[in-house]
């Protein structure tokens, strides 16, 4: 068994809350299972192997909420470790990696930001080899803050430098930027507006003949020809969440896993046949993240997968195709017995000789357990940097909780954003009632804003990254992510909308897909 202890001081964002986030990682920053206790101010994070890690853990930023840092790879040792100076250590460093890697890119750093770069490093040093009293743990959690928000900057002027090259390049950046559509919109928004050029159309209510497992394709060939458009994407799909609770009704009919692989595969297969056009995707499933669900477990949620991939393939090898993963940092491998990382999924499939045209990454941020923490920029770029190895285009699909803190439970109950459930007490404070529906609140919705400002314009800055979707275009009573529309009930574009407004507006003045 291996043990890494750290100190942790009394301090307030040290908090239960924190340290229940806490999960180690390995070289490759797939998460270790991890049991953690405090006992007398010593953390001893142990887990089933003994080897070098990092330390990861959602702490509170003033500026931009909650945000996973780590500390830098450490040896496993006797003495313990300080946790502070070590999660400040270690995101230094990874600004200073970061900062070297895209100076010798050809990024031009400001004056400014490097003398101020400068300066962290003598504080950080100042904190290591200094005297320990007084205001010195103050000091070390301001420093931390500094770092952070240099994080931040750093890589708002490394997306603006790539951005503008690309236009020089290429005299475009094309991305698809657009949302899944969980049921039909209402007559007064079918006109979608303009800046979105790219909308993935859910196959949950599909009607299907059960009898001969046959889907009615004049109603979906109708829903497509409702949305589409010479310069829109259309994509159909995700055709099966594996992440939700339940199976789509159009499987749970079927009596036996066999059965319902059938019925899966004649799905997909009718796709290849009736629907294939240059702007048209098969958005085959989500929610990949080798975790079993109640519906169904790993091993058959992959067994679906492949024979759907199989079923267009057999049909015509020029459907483009896409296969999305929940979770794609593993964070719940940490807490869970078995699972694995969902790039080792990914690998399997592409090793199993599966054609697949692009990958999806799911970041449902805030919706804890059941979604992801929020990262810096620099833990974003890790991420796409890692799944561009595989060579196939990715898209980044996205939700993320935007509600008004100061409304009462029982105006969100009527407005329809929290729909009642057995579980719902009238007694229920507003905290309460968020934690019950898997909302973290780890981010005011000023704070969500300015962090997702940040995370889309690194995301667009990298070709590699073919599109963003946002998981639905109005708030709706979808007990996993509830208040992630990008509209409200009203119809009206709620703040994260219009800063996808904007983004779609500038993808649409450079470049199209």
């Amino acid at each position: 068994m291996g043990q890494t202890k750290f100190i942790v001081p009394e301090y307030p964002r040290l908090s239960a809350r924190a340290i229940g986030t806490v999960f180690m990682t390995g070289l490759e920053q797939v998460p270790w299972p991890c049991s953690v206790q405090v006992v007398d101010g010593v953390m001893t994070v142990e887990r089933n192997c003994s080897d070098s890690g990092r330390l990861l853990i959602c702490l509170e930023i003033p500026e931009y909420g909650e945000l996973v840092l780590s500390t830098a790879t450490l040896p496993e040792r006797e003495t313990p470790y300080h946790l502070p100076l070590e999660l400040v250590r270690g995101t230094v460093n990874r600004l200073n990696n970061q900062l070297f890697l895209w100076s010798e890119g050809g990024l031009k750093i400001p004056q400014p930001f490097s003398e101020q770069n400068g300066e962290l490093c003598d504080q950080l040093a100042a904190l290591i080899f200094g005297d320990r009293s007084g205001e010195w743990l103050n000091d070390v959690f301001e420093l931390l803050d500094a770092a952070v928000a240099q994080i931040f900057e750093l890589s708002k002027l490394f997306a603006d430098f790539v951005i503008e090259l690309r236009i020089q390049h290429d005299g475009s950046v094309k991305s698809a930027i657009g949302f899944i559509l969980n049921g039909l919109l209402d007559q007064s928004e079918a006109s979608l507006p303009s800046w979105i050029n790219c909308i993935s159309l859910s196959v949950t209510d599909v009607a299907v003949n059960y009898s001969s497992h046959e889907f009615d394709w004049t109603a979906i060939e109708s829903n497509i020809n409702q949305y589409g458009g010479e310069t829109r994407l259309i994509a159909l799909g995700p055709m099966i969440d594996f992440a939700r609770r339940d199976l789509p009704a159009w499987l749970n009919n079927d009596d036996t896993f066999d059965l319902q692989r059938q019925t899966a595969a004649n799905l997909a297969r009718g796709y290849a046949r009736h629907l294939l056009s240059k702007n048209q995707l098969a958005y085959v499933a989500a929610g990949l993240n080798g975790i079993s669900q109640r519906s169904r477990s790993f091993p058959q949620q992959l067994q679906i997968t492949v024979d759907m991939l199989e079923a267009i393939e057999n049909v015509r090898t020029d459907v483009n195709t896409l296969v999305s993963f929940d979770q794609p940092w593993g964070e719940r491998l940490a807490w869970s017995v078995g699972g694995s990382h969902a790039m080792h999924i990914a690998d399997t499939l592409l090793r199993h000789g599966l054609h697949i045209s692009s990958f999806g990454l799911e970041v449902n941020l805030d919706y804890w357990p059941h979604g992801s923490l929020a990262r810096d920029p620099l833990h974003w770029v890790d991420l796409i940097d890692h799944w561009s190895q595989f060579g196939l285009p990715l898209f980044v699909i996205l939700s993320a909780p935007m509600l008004d803190v100061a409304t009462r439970p029982s105006q969100e109950v009527q407005s329809g954003a929290f729909p009642n459930t057995e579980e719902d007490d009238e007694s229920d404070d507003f905290e309460s009632l968020l934690k019950r529906r898997g909302i973290r609140r780890s981010m005011s919705s000023a704070q969500l804003y300015n962090y997702l400002e940040a995370i889309i314009r690194v995301l667009i800055s990298k070709p590699i990254v073919n599109g963003i979707l946002w998981r639905q275009w109005q708030d709706d009573p979808d007990l996993r992510f509830i208040g992630s529309g990008l509209v409200n009930q009203h119809g009206e574009l709620k703040p994260i909308g219009r800063l996808l407004e904007q983004v779609g507006n500038v993808v649409q003045s450079k470049g199209n897909v």
